[in-house]
């Protein structure tokens, strides 16, 4: 018994010390990361977000960039409609917690936590190399 425990603890050592696996999974994951971060940086306004913030005229320029012709005039008004009512809305979260919206609020929180104690997102990502393992075919998964 004395042995054999002696060896796991060896092997485990080994794979410790050795390797370059974990420093390029570690760094490679961290590519996404970067390309991520520049493109949040390097990304511009949307017209919704110009109007919202009450630069109309730069909205009205980012949309015609974007539609590639002059012709957006109902689109824009939609636009600032939208946010005008938008803006009327007075405490959106606190609006939330009133007795007409417990029921959805209620069921989208109990879904989630559901899902989690369930672990059907582990089941879903796991499942194909579970069956591979237990000797079915691809198309068993």
């Amino acid at each position: 018994m004395l042995v054999s425990l002696k060896g796991v603890l060896n092997l485990k050592q080994n794979k410790i010390e050795g390797g370059w696996g974990w420093r390029l999974s570690l760094g490679l994951a961290g590519i996404p990361a970067l390309l991520l971060t520049v493109g949040a940086i390097l990304v511009v306004d949307t017209p919704n977000s110009l109007i919202e913030r009450g630069r109309v005229e730069e909205g009205k320029a980012a949309l015609k960039k974007i539609r590639g012709t002059d012709n957006i005039e109902p689109e824009f008004l939609e636009l600032v409609e939208a946010s005008r009512i938008a803006q009327e809305v007075k405490h959106p979260f606190r609006n939330l917690l009133k007795r007409k919206n417990r029921p959805q609020l209620v069921i989208s929180i109990a879904l989630q936590i559901f899902q989690q104690f369930t672990g059907i997102n582990a089941i879903m990502f796991y499942a194909p190399v579970l069956f591979n393992t237990l000797g079915f075919k691809n198309d068993a998964s």
